[in-house]
């Protein structure tokens, strides 16, 4: 069986660190997860950056050069870097799951993180179909993942397309274990997320048709994986 891989949602957020940090990402590579799911998108003067959500603190992403989004966050004792930063410090590192968190500038996303990244240590992931499709239109040698919550999105039309390389499920998602064999009998790699209770680790990673989990608790889960917890 292949050794599930770890990846480190958000980065890992030791000493309670903000998520999606450089911090977070430095943490995540000193543990020695094997991957860091983060969130990209982009500032008023198209500037990528790494965050999750589209307002901070009440104000909207897309409305905020990214000074003002630094000075911002720099107020609240964090900063919120951006991808250019994010990608030359974990080069040569840690695998990542980069996932777009708007439907635009797919190529600029990707034009950015070949620059510093070869293509087997990265895939680009969506819940938009389209915008994956894009990339893998344009770019076939690029991996691209479909984000999938929801059984009705799980359905044969997706599994069936030849362009989707990853599928990042839901954990709830186990309980299809038909569709899941379909995937890998496919060739296709599966991870899940968020998987944060232990007993759910612990199992997931025994499971035949697991990749790897995307999870808060990367220190641990490594531990259970490698066998000393």
């Amino acid at each position: 069986m292949n050794k599930k891989e770890i990846a480190s949602h958000r980065g890992y957020r030791q000493n309670k660190i903000h998520s999606n940090t450089l911090e977070a990402f430095k943490y995540a590579i000193d543990i020695n997860s094997d991957m860091i799911e983060l969130d990209v998108r982009e500032s008023k003067d198209n500037v990528l950056i790494i965050f999750h959500d589209s307002k901070l603190y009440g104000k909207d992403i897309k409305k905020l050069n990214y000074d003002e989004i630094k000075s911002i966050s720099n107020s609240r004792s964090f900063e919120i870097p951006t991808l250019k930063d994010t990608l030359q410090i974990v080069k040569d590192k840690i695998k990542l799951d980069i996932e777009l968190k708007e439907d635009k500038d797919e190529d600029k996303v990707v034009e950015e993180v070949l620059k510093y990244l070869d293509v087997d240590s990265f895939f680009i992931s969506s819940f938009n179909l389209i915008s994956i499709m894009k990339i893998k239109k344009k770019y076939p040698y690029v991996k691209v993942g479909i984000i999938i919550s929801k059984p009705k999105d799980l359905n044969e039309n997706i599994i069936n397309n030849e362009n989707i390389d990853v599928f990042v499920l839901h954990y709830k998602l186990m309980k299809k274990v038909e569709k899941l064999k379909f995937i890998k009998d496919r060739g296709k790699k599966i991870y899940l997320w968020t998987v944060n209770n232990i007993k759910k680790i612990r199992d997931y990673l025994k499971n035949e048709y697991i990749d790897g989990i995307i999870t808060d608790r990367p220190d641990k889960a490594l531990k259970i994986r490698d066998g000393s917890e």
